[in-house]
């Protein structure tokens, strides 16, 4: 669903599908650009300058969603991938975006953090597993029980 850009910021809507909405304008704008550019020359120049940014949207994305899974990361003292290896050389995690210098986790690094991630919050709750299923079962052995006192005193 497109949200046109006046109301966006009075809807309470995630930082992400905020990302996404901007994208779709900055895509719509530049095929407007398209349109009204008169030779291939001018089409190339509106081209080249959407991708310039959609890849510098790209990477504010990849930044945001490198800060977001981190700072879970950090809570839950899980280890983030390193950024250079032990012979000094960077490692496949992570990349240095072109245009803001920032450096986030590549798709290979965002997956392994957020299965680190996902694992440490299965062992959290595997542990109340059994101590709920105790509970649930003592009730419902308390229910079957009134049940059958009720049943003899009719």
């Amino acid at each position: 669903m497109k949200i046109p850009r006046k109301y966006i910021k009075y809807l309470h809507v995630s930082r992400l599908a905020r990302f996404e909405h901007e994208r779709i304008w900055l895509v719509q704008d530049f095929q407007a650009g398209l349109r009204h550019a008169k030779d291939v020359d001018a089409q190339q120049s509106v081209l080249d300058e959407m991708h310039m940014e959609l890849d510098l949207h790209d990477e504010e994305v990849s930044v945001y969603l490198t800060n977001k899974w981190a700072a879970k990361a950090r809570r839950l003292m899980i280890p983030i991938p390193v950024r250079y290896g032990d012979d000094g050389r960077e490692t496949p995690f992570w990349d240095q975006g072109k245009y803001t210098g920032d450096w986030y986790l590549t798709n290979r690094g965002l997956a392994m953090l957020r299965s680190d991630i996902r694992q440490e919050y299965k062992e959290r709750n595997e542990r109340w597993n059994p101590i709920i299923s105790m509970i649930v079962g003592g009730i419902g052995s308390l229910t079957g029980l009134i049940s059958v006192i009720a049943g003899l005193y009719k």
